[in-house]
């Protein structure tokens, strides 16, 4: 689908701006505060000792930077789809604003939220020691990596002329999709130093990565045919 003709060359809204200035401060908060743990980001997402190493030392959900770059990560995400939405022309101006972003966030927030309460009841219904709690780790480390890759491309998808920016959302589809098989490829990995069934592992790639990831292309697909 080829992007909508408009009086405006650039994506970019006033409210965008407190959005970007609320981000790279706290980007330079944790960068600052915790620049050993914003040193190990890359190598706890790729290396499962190293992974591991960090579980023990912070709780995942208590952790202040480990919330606030994933918070990021979110915010980013929702940006990037938002100005994608406005790019090809899926929603209407009169829908555009503030109110259709922090829909978006909200609801990227509420899809995450819901899948690590599933992983939770996995966890318990077949008595996991640890394998859940390792890849929700792991799903973390790589969204906070993501996110600072995002940062530049939707700062470029709202400031930089809509006649430039046929490779921005494609590109970020690419990392996304890059990560969610890097992910899903390190759980795997993961499953192999617990003795848990295939048939666990299967019934969670299926259900909260497999699955919505097909609906999410097939929604594109018909979004943008």
């Amino acid at each position: 689908m080829e992007p909508i003709l408009r009086e405006n060359p650039i994506l970019f809204e006033p409210w965008m701006a407190a959005v970007f200035l609320i981000a790279l401060g706290a980007l330079g908060y944790i960068r600052m505060v915790y620049s050993k743990r914003f040193g190990l980001l890359i190598k706890t997402a790729a290396r499962l000792q190293i992974l591991r190493q960090v579980m023990r030392e912070e709780l995942l959900f208590s952790h202040r930077a480990s919330l606030v770059l994933f918070t990021h990560f979110i915010a980013m995400t929702a940006l990037i789809i938002y100005a994608a939405l406005n790019y090809y022309g899926v929603v209407s101006e009169d829908s555009l604003g503030l109110t259709l972003y922090l829909s978006i966030l909200f609801g990227l927030l509420g899809l995450y939220l819901f899948k690590f309460a599933f992983m939770g009841i996995l966890k318990w219904v077949y008595r996991d020691r640890g394998l859940m709690r390792e890849y929700r780790f792991e799903i973390f480390s790589v969204s906070k990596i993501l996110g600072l890759l995002f940062l530049p491309l939707a700062l470029i998808s709202v400031s930089v002329n809509v006649g430039k920016l046929e490779w921005v959302f494609p590109f970020a589809a690419l990392l996304f999709a890059v990560s969610f098989v890097f992910r899903t490829i390190q759980g795997l990995v993961m499953s192999f130093s617990y003795s848990v069934s295939r048939i666990y592992i299967i019934l969670y790639l299926c259900t909260l990565e497999i699955l919505p990831f097909v609906l999410f292309l097939s929604l594109f697909k018909k979004s943008f045919a």
